[in-house]
């Protein structure tokens, strides 16, 4: 009994004592300043001491430090001022002011170090990383991180629609809240803040990085599950490389610096007793993306203090400029030193059309850690969770009210930020009462881009014209695509119904008259066949008529970065041949080739359509990763013809991209692509396989358009991307710090038809092959969001003599 009392009474005793201490907890706000001018000091380390709890001052001397307890010593430290320790009591005034005494070297005491060789500190530096690298196991920290981006251009002249989290130009709206709407988003869009409290948690050896946003706000323009921002992601230039976007950078304490920079010992400072090496960074080598600027080395223990740096003058990176980093490092105890500060500003600068349709963001990101704890074991509860999510959200981490922020911000949060927060939240409620009305009603409107739109120019349907008017509410749509053929002087049409399940995944509901491409090849986007055609008397596809209804399932995990992607329909359709009509292109009168007539009849149609693996459908390496990327991707069709003659397709392809060599862009890669298709004997001849002859990687370039084919293939093509290494390295002119990339490609295949089977397509009897090369990334001059390119290929197979094959390429910066 007596045990049980005690035990009640020192529990009640802790309790009690821990509301005491923490009634007394409290928050210190501050400015430095400079004793002798009395300007604000940016960038001096404020900590409580002996612990890790810190912050450092903004551009303005402010500072803010949670959490500090009366009798707490407050330390101030800066390169070039003397230490400053104060005793917190219970009489500090609301806003301290702190100022530090600048420390003279004298030069007595400069010479008492001696002299030591810029390259030994540079090496001494090297070693202590590698060693901070491998003391360092476990890391557990709080973390603010605060963004702040201003949007101009494209936001400045046109009207905008948002729908969601996207954001996009309004061709053509027919409501007049919409329009109402449209004009405020073009000042909701053009400032955006976002800031975050988080705790990160991180295991080295295990490769564990788990973050739990624990409170975060952002100004209404910016989706709230977008503010992820966290120290996950923290840039460090402990790093041997330093991505940024697409481009991938040496960091200057990387092992092989030497290789790439020079260094130039600038001089000394004071920081506390010990001098701090600057040291001035320059490129050794124009070949790579590297960096010029400052970093400061603390002397005796070499440890990275400080560092100012930017691209160097002939580094690219797409989209941006004006970059700087800045990077500060602490002692998280007394031998172990990281990154505890991080500001990054720039410019993104998107040239849709030069001059005409700019879109620009400039920004400013800051990341503060405080509160660090290494090397003890992480939390059981933290390795549970993070087997399920990478950066979790606490429940209540948008609920904080504005008292929070302004009493735990360690960025002030300024007078005109505070305005910018007020503009966008009375906006946000304009544009939500707006938006509320129109969910309300029907979202109508005419969708000129839609890929169903007749529009356009082939040798089957002459002249056309379409329209795309749809209709929207909520998850469901409606779009109805009429179009009229001036050859054929008949409407055609298709008509679907949509409706989105969620944001991965959508049912359709087709009901169509209308004309499609023949084959299972649809590499050419049928606008571009029209531009063809109608400018260079080329008509890629082969066509049929067909009448009836479609059911439909797509599903996708991401539609930039799916690693599984499928789509699956039934359809139910009446199929019949097409004549070409005689017709003349802009500058060609000659004879087009013939339309093929198909197996007519009426048709049922089951397909399964899947692919996964870690490179996004479509794309190439889309930024700058050296790891191998692949996708698989295999159809598999089902059918019968007039509910009796039943046959079946199955169409395999691989696709794997290897980096074979680092350059600082695009790795120098060898891309392959391994496809087959087989199909049944009863398959119609309008589902054989036809031998591509579009551009990029899966065509034959020198094969003639809609020759050869089969009921079963098989092809290997290749391109290895050399970069545009060898254009830097021979010294070529660069334009806009960039050379042309070089390209070998090559493909080889074969195509067989059964025996006495009529076919579409003649078989290649041998196994057809070709090779060449190609140069790529040509500006456009008129946007940086494209680059030309063309590759020229010869027939080797001996199916020609002396054929040549060429095609022009538009390529985008993201790998399209």
């Amino acid at each position: 009994m007596l045990s049980r009392v005690l035990r009640h009474f020192f529990s009640g005793l802790i309790i009690f004592l821990s509301v005491q201490t923490y009634s007394q907890v409290t928050t210190i706000v501050g400015k430095v300043y400079d004793k002798e001018t009395h300007k604000p000091i940016p960038g001096v380390r404020v900590t409580v001491a002996n612990t890790n709890q810190g912050t450092y001052s903004s551009s303005t001397g402010f500072f803010r430090l949670t959490n500090v307890s009366p009798g707490n010593k407050i330390q101030f430290r800066s390169i070039g001022y003397k230490p400053y320790t104060m005793e917190l009591d219970n009489n500090y005034l609301d806003t301290l002011k702190i100022f530090l005494t600048p420390s003279p070297i004298k030069i007595g005491e400069v010479e008492a170090i001696g002299n030591i060789e810029v390259n030994d500190i540079i090496k001494r530096a090297l070693e202590k990383k590698q060693e901070n690298l491998k003391k360092l196991r476990t890391l557990q920290a709080k973390v603010y991180s605060k963004l702040y981006l201003q949007i101009g251009g494209i936001f400045d002249d046109i009207e905008t629609n948002f729908n969601g989290s996207s954001i996009g130009a309004k061709i053509i709206t027919t409501s007049e809240k919409e329009r109402k709407r449209d004009s405020l988003l073009a000042q909701f869009f053009r400032e955006i803040i976002a800031e975050t409290f988080s705790n990160v948690f991180i295991d080295y050896e295990k490769n564990i990085k788990y973050s739990e946003i624990t409170e975060r706000r952002q100004t209404a323009n910016f989706p709230k599950e977008a503010n992820i921002l966290v120290f996950k992601e923290f840039l460090s230039f402990y790093e041997e490389k330093v991505q940024i976007f697409s481009t991938e950078f040496v960091a200057p304490l990387a092992q092989n610096c030497f290789d790439y920079y020079q260094y130039e010992l600038l001089g000394k400072e004071l920081f506390g007793d010990l001098f701090v090496y600057t040291i001035r960074i320059k490129p050794k080598t124009n070949l790579f993306p590297l960096f010029e600027g400052v970093i400061k080395i603390l002397e005796k223990n070499y440890n990275l203090l400080e560092l100012d740096l930017v691209p160097s003058q002939k580094s690219s990176i797409d989209f941006l400029d004006s970059l700087k980093y800045s990077q500060k490092f602490t002692a998280m105890n007394d031998s172990i030193w990281q990154p505890s500060f991080l500001e990054v500003k720039g410019k993104i600068n998107i040239q849709i059309v030069k001059g005409i349709l700019d879109l620009t963001f400039n920004f400013r990101a800051v990341s503060i850690v405080s509160n660090a704890i290494i090397n003890q074991p992480l939390p059981d509860s933290v390795l549970y969770k993070v087997e399920r999510e990478k950066i979790a959200v606490s429940p209540k981490a948008d609920s904080t009210k504005e008292e929070f922020w302004t009493q735990n911000s360690l960025v002030e949060t300024s007078d005109y930020e505070l305005s910018v927060y007020r503009k966008i939240d009375s906006l946000s409620k304009q544009v939500d009462t707006i938006q509320n009305k129109i969910k309300r009603n029907f979202n109508w409107g005419i969708n000129i881009l839609s890929e169903n739109i007749g529009t356009g120019f082939n040798r089957v349907t002459g002249y056309s014209l379409g329209l795309s008017p749809f209709l929207k509410f909520r998850n469901f749509s409606i779009e109805f695509n009429p179009f009229y053929s001036f050859g054929k002087k008949k409407f055609y049409f298709s008509t679907d119904f949509n409706y989105s399940l969620n944001s991965q995944s959508k049912l359709m509901l087709s009901i169509f008259s209308d004309i499609s491409p023949s084959t299972l090849d649809k590499k050419m986007p049928t606008f571009l066949n029209s531009i063809f055609a109608y400018f260079f008397h080329w008509d890629y596809y082969d066509y049929y008529f067909r009448k009836g209804y479609r059911f439909e399932y797509s599903l996708w995990e991401n539609r930039f970065s799916a690693f599984f992607n499928l789509r699956t329909y039934f359809e139910h359709s009446e199929q019949s041949s097409l004549s070409k009509i005689n017709t003349k292109s802009l500058f060609s009168k000659t004879d087009w080739r013939i339309n093929p007539s198909i197996d007519e009849g009426e048709y049922n149609l089951f397909s399964l359509e899947t692919s996964f693996g870690n490179l996004p459908p479509g794309f190439g390496f889309s930024v700058n990763e050296n790891r191998i990327k692949y996708r698989f991707n295999f159809q598999v069709i089902a059918g019968t013809k007039n509910n009796k003659q039943p046959f079946g397709i199955f169409y395999p392809s691989f696709l794997i991209k290897v980096p074979i060599l680092f350059t600082g862009y695009e790795p120098m890669a060898l891309s392959l692509l391994l496809e087959g298709g087989y199909s049944t004997l009863q398959t119609p001849i309008q589902n054989s396989f036809r031998m591509p002859n579009f551009f990029g990687l899966g065509n034959f370039y020198t094969a003639p358009t809609g020759t050869f084919g089969g009921d079963r293939f098989y092809a290997l093509h290749f391109q290895c991307d050399f970069s545009d290494l060898w254009w830097r390295a021979i010294r070529l002119p660069l334009i806009h710090k960039r050379g042309i990339s070089l390209l070998l490609s090559g493909s080889v295949g074969s195509f067989e038809n059964y025996p006495k089977k009529e076919n579409l397509y003649k078989q290649t009897e041998r196994l057809y092959s070709e090779f060449g090369f190609g140069l790529s990334r040509i500006p456009v001059f008129i946007s940086n969001l494209a680059y030309w390119g063309f590759e020229i290929r010869y027939n080797t197979s001996k199916h020609f003599d002396n054929r040549w094959g060429f095609s022009l390429i538009l390529s985008t910066p993201f790998g399209f």
